[in-house]
């Protein structure tokens, strides 16, 4: 292994390291700081609800790929936390009434959209970045991060 192969590789792990710790307890790494105190996890789930109204827990626990527990944790205080009745509602299914569907509020909508803007700022930084990269340096990125990834979920 050479002087520059270790230096990289030792400055993969502290970054890599550094990611995982700002973004314990998150579902997602945003780089654009929220204008709300909601958690990720929060935040996600109305901009789930915005993009499909109607879902249900277990819906909304398979699209995050977090336990239906952690969902009904964030979905409880999602419907109490806003001052005006919560940022969603549950509303009994039509057909089934064993079943809880959950639907944004007006409060809820306007978070929903703050956290779509997070998403956009965190993707408009990420090509900046990129831009300072010619496109086989992109790619030599883009294999990298994909060879990552695999060996994380290996």
């Amino acid at each position: 292994m050479t002087d520059m192969n270790k230096t990289t590789a030792n400055l993969i792990n502290e970054s890599l390291n550094r990611l995982c710790q700002k973004a314990e307890q998150q579902r997602e790494f945003l780089l654009s700081p929220s204008q709300d105190n909601l958690t990720t996890t929060q935040g996600h789930i109305l901009m789930l609800l915005a993009e499909q109204p109607m879902q249900t827990n277990a819906q909304l626990a398979d699209r995050l790929n977090l336990s239906r527990a952690a969902v009904t944790k964030a979905i409880k205080s999602l419907q109490h936390d806003a001052d005006d009745g919560g940022y969603l509602e549950a509303v009994m299914d039509q057909h089934d009434g064993r079943v809880v569907r959950f639907q944004l509020t007006e409060q809820g909508q306007l978070h929903a959209q703050d956290h779509l803007r997070q998403h956009q700022v965190t993707l408009q930084i990420y090509q900046e970045l990129l831009n300072d990269y010619s496109e086989s340096e992109q790619q030599v990125i883009k294999s990298f991060m994909e060879q990552l990834v695999m060996k994380l979920e290996a």
